[in-house]
This record gives structure tokens, sequence and C-alpha cells, in this order.
């Protein structure tokens, strides 16, 4: 996670070789929790609790988990300083945070509001501002230092308030109010390292550990026909943990017929529904065949091979209506 300083910009390119040197070296000094976890991030910020026009009574920090790993918090704490300052307060953390769950962090409150927040994961002090600062989730318990921390400890980052915020990773978010959040995308899925683009400010909606479960792994959907047909629909399909996939229908070409798919699905048509794993499945086709049957009536017999099984559009092999003594061919049946 790229953390930058808004100095000038000599001071600036000397910072960004800096911090590319400590996140590098500090990678090897990353506790295990935090390598296992890498997904684990701050999905929601809300510093209004309390305030004029807030309707929840408590600041609170909420995080999410994008992996599909459980994730132990033991030893791990959210961390908050002010926009441009150097002193951070810390909330330790506790419990196990499941793949797709969301941990809720209650902090200060301000005297107002009307609404509790759901019953926290974690509970804390810290006074945040509104409008701008800084939240750190930091696998260790000591605090930061400095106002643009760097380190293995440090697993996620965000900085809000526009300009006046010093450190974010890549730029910070825009200045939140009395009554919107800091909200991660897609539900707390999207992470491209840069605080402006993967948050938004919005209502604040506080989900703690009961909340519905929101995986972000997503799978890839590919449906390959093998010869003889085609497949009608979107292919691939990349769709999130749980969803559906689309319509995709294998589709013999003339003189084909479906046979099966190679995962065994039952039809040709298929939606693939609640997927949990990826999918790579070919339609398997075959050519039509058919049974040519001569038959002689009284007074004949016939030469050649009866019945045939012959493939569609090509020949049969040659046989012949062949009258007996004192009788001659009329006709085939068939005309």
């Amino acid at each position: 996670m790229t953390l930058r300083n808004r100095f000038g910009a000599r001071l600036a390119t000397i910072a960004g070789l800096v911090a590319v040197l400590l996140v590098t070296c500090g990678a090897t000094l990353m506790p295990a929790a935090a390598q296992a976890a890498g997904n684990v991030v701050i999905s929601q910020v809300y510093g209004g609790g309390g305030n004029v026009g807030s309707t929840w009574k408590n600041d609170f920090i909420e995080l999410h988990n994008r992996s599909n790993v459980a994730v132990s918090l033991a030893g791990w704490s959210v961390q908050y300083a002010s926009s441009a300052g150097s002193s951070w307060a810390k909330t330790d953390l506790s419990g196990t945070i499941q793949p797709g769950a969301y941990y809720l962090v209650q902090e200060a409150a301000q005297g107002g509001g009307t609404i509790s927040l759901p019953t926290p994961d974690a509970t804390g002090t810290i006074l945040m501002s509104a409008t701008a600062g800084k939240v750190a989730l930091v696998s260790s318990t000591t605090l930061l230092t400095g106002t643009c921390p760097t380190g293995g400890s440090l697993v996620d980052f965000l900085g809000f308030g526009g300009v006046g915020t010093n450190c974010s990773e890549t730029s910070p978010l825009v200045a939140l109010t009395n009554t919107t959040a800091a909200l991660r995308g897609n539900a707390g899925c999207l992470d491209a390292d840069n605080n402006s683009t993967d948050f938004a400010t919005g209502a604040p909606i506080p989900r703690n550990s009961t909340y519905a479960l929101y995986n972000c792994t997503t799978y890839t959907l590919t449906y390959t026909a093998g010869a003889g047909g085609s497949i009608v629909g979107t292919s691939p399909q990349t769709v999130n943990h749980g969803a559906n996939g689309t319509l995709v229908t294998a589709t013999p070409s003339l003189g084909y017929h479906f046979v099966s798919w190679s995962d065994a699905y039952p039809t040709a048509a298929r939606t693939d529904l609640n997927v949990t794993a990826n999918v790579n499945a070919t339609a398997n086709f075959a050519i039509d065949t058919f049974t040519l049957t001569y038959t002689a009536g009284a007074g004949g017999s016939i030469v050649g091979a009866s019945p045939q099984t012959v493939n569609y559009n090509t020949n049969g092999t040659l046989v012949t209506a062949t009258p007996s003594l004192n009788y001659h061919f009329v006709s085939w049946s068939d005309a």
C-alpha cells in the first residue's frame, strides 16, 4: 500500500523513493497474520456520531474480510490521527473475522444522535473528526508514529478530507460530514490502493459480524464448444461468489446433435447458479446418423447390406432389388 506525503515536488520524489524501500523491506517484517490476511480492509469510517444532524450516536470504523479464509484479529488494532497530525490513538481488536464478514469497531459518542450502533465487535473511545482524518488498520497494538507511517504492520490505510489530508493511499477521499461516511465500493470489495476512488461518501450503514456475508472472490465461467456445434451466450463470464451466471446454450450445427457437457450438466441450455468455483465446461456434439433398411417384397430379394447405418450427408452402399425367376422389378416403396 503506497502512502504519499503531500510535500513539494522534489521532496515528494525523495519521499516516494524512501517509501518504496521501506515497504519493500517492511514486507519481511510483516507478522504472519497480516501476510495471511492481506485482504482484510477498512470498509467504512464514520466520524459524525452524536453530532448535529446525525442519527447514529457513535463514531465507528468497519472492517471487511475480502478473502476466502478466516483471519484472526488478535493482536491487531485500528488507529486514528487528525488529517495533518502525528499523534495516534488506537483501539485493540480481538476475535476472528470470517470470509466475507464485517467487523464493527464502535468509537466515541458526542452526546447526540438517536440510534445506537449494532452490537459492536470491538469498542474504543477514539473521538474522530466528522470531516477529515486518517485511519489505519495495523497488525500490531503498537502506536504508529509520524504523519504518514509506513512499515510491515500496516495492513490498510484511509486518508479522508481532501487536500488538507497529508497521508493516504495514492490520494485522499474528499471530506465527510456529520451525515456521511466513507464507504469502500462494492460492499467493501473494491481495493485498487487509491482512497479517492476506492471509497465514496454516503449515508453510514454500520455492519457487524452478524451482518449478511459478502464474499469478494470472483470466479470465471468458461464454456467451449466441441466439434459440430457452437456456444450461444457469453463466455467467459466473471461472477462474484454466490452469484449466478447468465444463460448459455450449446447449439449443434446442421446434421449434429447435442450430447453432453463435460461437467455433466444435464441440459444444453444452462445457467450456473450460486457459483462457488470456476467452471470450465465443453459441450460435446455428435453427428446425426440414419438407418437405411431395404426389404424385398414377394417375388424377389435384396442383394447388398441391409440395414446400413450412415452419417448425415454421407452415402449408403449399393443394394439391388433382384427379382426371382419369372418376376420383374416394379418399384421401391419410396418411389
